[in-house]
């Protein structure tokens, strides 16, 4: 599968959340020398980047990569779901938090493959099966990078926890850089009204 990189684009609220990220561990002098390292010009953009705006994908696989050798070039998959535990957290609002503790399941689901629409361009994210206690959902169309993979599994277990679910278990069972067409995860969990646990996942070994 092939995307044209300049026809990729992401929303300026993912670009924010990641650098708000890195400003709460490094602070502002140490921000200042992680984004010496970026091509000429990028760091302007991501600084003065708006919320609703789209901004060239290529900004947030930028950051991505960054922010593993910056806190875990040992464990790439670990600096993600660091990383993605502050920024799902952060875009996510305590009102919809709140909505979603009411809404039916499925009807949570299917909304969570909706908010694809409202963070990249091209592509799609779907929820193609639901069993109760379990989900599938698929990436097409939208050729990422690698670390994108981890950043989709972090996503999709706070989202859980969100959900109140305990024992979140994520397989990746389809990935476009092993040769897939998309890319898929399973997920399956405990419905719990109580508090989520962090119970740990699995994920297809790279």
């Amino acid at each position: 599968m092939t995307t044209d990189e300049s026809q990729m684009w992401v929303r300026g609220i993912s670009l924010i959340s990641i650098r708000e990220y890195v400003k709460s561990r490094l602070g502002e002098e140490g921000l200042e020398g992680f984004f010496s390292r970026f091509p000429k010009g990028e760091p302007e953009i991501i600084l003065s980047a708006q919320k609703g705006e789209w901004y060239p994908f290529k900004l947030q696989q930028h950051l991505r990569e960054q922010v593993v050798l910056e806190f875990n070039p040992k464990d790439p998959r670990q600096a993600i779901y660091d990383m993605v535990v502050f920024t799902a957290n952060y875009e996510i609002s305590i009102f919809l938090k709140a909505i979603l503790a009411y809404l039916p399941v499925k009807l949570v689901l299917k909304k969570t493959a909706d908010i694809w629409d409202k963070y990249y361009r091209p592509g799609r994210m779907e929820l193609v099966n639901y069993n109760g206690d379990s989900a599938c959902f698929e990436v097409k169309g939208f050729a990422h990078d690698e670390l994108f993979c981890p950043t989709m599994y972090a996503w999709l277990k706070i989202a859980g926890q969100n959900m109140g679910f305990e024992n979140t278990k994520i397989v990746q069972t389809a990935c476009i850089h092993e040769g897939d067409a998309l890319c898929r995860w399973e997920v399956s969990w405990i419905s719990n009204n109580n508090t989520p646990s962090s119970a740990e996942g699995e994920e297809r070994s790279q």
